[in-house]
């Protein structure tokens, strides 16, 4: 069966990452080979790729990083995979992300080079065609019905336990989550409700996702 446990960047996945490498660190398989750094035009041709020939892992590894499931799941007829993420609210974690490619350089990241070419601001980046629906776009070609779990950001403990507890993974109750590469972000203090919900309805299908994760695993 393959294990795999999706990183969506900036939902604190760093944090999980250093838990696995101490916990199965010779049954780890690193995978942060994103699609997402390719335009969406050229991705189609991968995600054919995927699905027509998905990729193959050891039975004895967890992937982990920022891979599109598809590229392993395919067409899933046989169901023979665990799916795990973390997600994070929507637009706390557009800000998040803005604001860590605004602390660093990605220049081997297309976007990032066109953000900072065009000096675009907060609103130029969460409303680009490149971001909406970020989760979605992750989510290519698979259904929500594909995840054994999915973890909220704002419930991260828990979150973190029950992804390791679907993976099959020995998980210390008493260990603390390390806290590691986590951009805070509050969109209540610098961002009007006009906005926020001009935001949520731009984004309509992430705002989806991430209600179908807390109903579904979190009440």
């Amino acid at each position: 069966m393959k294990k795999l446990f999706l990183h969506i960047p900036k939902c604190a996945g760093t944090s999980v990452l250093t838990m696995l490498q101490k916990t199965i660190p010779d049954h780890l398989e690193k995978d942060y080979d994103s699609f997402f750094r390719i335009p969406r035009p050229q991705r189609n041709q991968v995600l054919l790729k995927s699905l027509l020939s998905p990729t193959e892992i050891p039975t004895d590894k967890v992937v982990y990083g920022h891979f599109f499931p598809v590229k392993y799941i395919g067409t899933a007829r046989h169901q023979d995979f665990r799916l795990v993420t973390i997600l994070r609210d929507p637009i706390e974690r557009l800000r998040s992300h803005y604001k860590y490619w605004n602390s660093g350089d990605f220049s081997d990241h297309y976007l990032w080079r066109k953000m900072k070419n065009a000096k675009w601001t907060f609103e130029d980046f969460a409303f680009s065609e490149e971001m909406r629906n970020f989760y979605s776009q992750y989510f290519s070609q698979i259904s929500l019905g594909s995840f054994a779990f999915i973890g909220l950001f704002e419930n991260f403990e828990h979150s973190v336990y029950r992804c390791f507890v679907e993976l099959g993974l020995q998980y210390k109750t008493d260990e603390e989550v390390p806290n590691v590469n986590i951009t805070v972000s509050n969109h209540d203090a610098d961002l009007d409700a006009n906005t926020i919900n001009r935001l949520r309805d731009y984004h309509s299908e992430d705002c989806l996702i991430y209600e179908f994760a807390k109903r579904t695993f979190h009440t």
